[in-house]
């Protein structure tokens, strides 16, 4: 496939120090819809400093999966990596992915497929009532995950039940426009993406997901959560002309068949210039 032809979907996967599981990814994505040619696959390498490329290569080279490699050279942050990736993005429909596969390759297809049906973004949340966890994450980090998604609220920000799933897809035009000046480089993006898909009355979708924890996770909860924190209320301070109670729309059906909210405003105030990187 040439640098400049389009294809049906994008698939991102960023990577750091994933040198003991990235040859299964490979393999599943190998095995399922996903490898289709018209499929892209970019896998990001954030300055990783194991053998998560040689690995990587050597998967590839063994199996006939079609994907392109890009390095960033160094550690720029989970949310710069999947900048990097959504940016070569030539797919109609555009999605990023951890590494793990945590959510399975079907969720991730099933998302794009919402994409087709019409969806700006799609957001796999596993606090919906409908989401499967077949394994949950240790206490410690569960109790964190579900602390920043109060500090979110609390700060009024977004009012979504699950904001850090690593799971989302987006219409190509829209991953362009919320990507692009990204000011988030770190583990706290997912908030200021959905923050500039809320500015722009894009229709977001939240979907339930399937979802089971894999060890070794690339999340400290102290040491990484200390800077969520910190970079959401950045966010809160360029946006404070946000208004404090936002129009309510209901969001058109999941798969499931049940409703979810969103609040989301009318485009009042963009995001500023400054860096919120760590």
């Amino acid at each position: 496939m040439l640098p400049e032809q389009r294809c049906r979907r994008t698939v991102v996967i960023p990577m750091h120090r994933e040198a003991s599981r990235i040859a299964r990814c490979v393999e599943e994505l190998a095995a399922c819809a996903l490898s289709d040619p018209d499929v892209q696959l970019i896998f990001v390498d954030d300055g990783s400093d194991d053998a998560t490329v040689a690995v990587l290569h050597e998967a590839l080279r063994r199996s006939t999966l079609q994907a392109e490699v890009v390095l960033l050279g160094r550690n720029c942050g989970k949310g710069e990596a999947v900048r990097q990736g959504v940016l070569r993005a030539r797919g109609d429909a555009v999605c990023f992915t951890d590494a793990d596969l945590s959510a399975p390759t079907d969720e991730i297809v099933r998302c794009l497929d919402e994409i087709d049906l019409g969806a700006d973004v799609v957001v796999a949340s596993r606090g919906h009532e409908a989401s499967l966890i077949t394994t949950h994450q240790p206490q410690p980090r569960e109790r964190a995950g579900k602390a920043f998604n109060r500090a979110v609220r609390a700060l009024g920000l977004l009012d979504l039940p699950d904001t850090q799933c690593g799971l989302k897809a987006f219409r190509r035009d829209i991953a362009l426009e919320l990507f692009c000046d990204l000011q988030t480089r770190r583990f706290a993006f997912d908030v200021e993406i959905l923050l500039r898909a809320r500015l722009l009355s894009c229709d977001v979708r939240v979907v339930p997901v399937q979802w089971g924890h894999v060890g070794d996770s690339r999340v400290a909860p102290l040491r990484d959560g200390y800077q969520m924190l910190r970079d959401v209320a950045r966010l809160r301070w360029r946006l404070r002309s946000l208004p404090t109670h936002p129009r309510t729309i209901v969001l058109p059906e999941a798969r499931t068949g049940q409703h979810d909210r969103l609040e989301r405003p009318r485009p009042r105030a963009a995001l500023a210039a400054p860096s919120v990187d760590a």
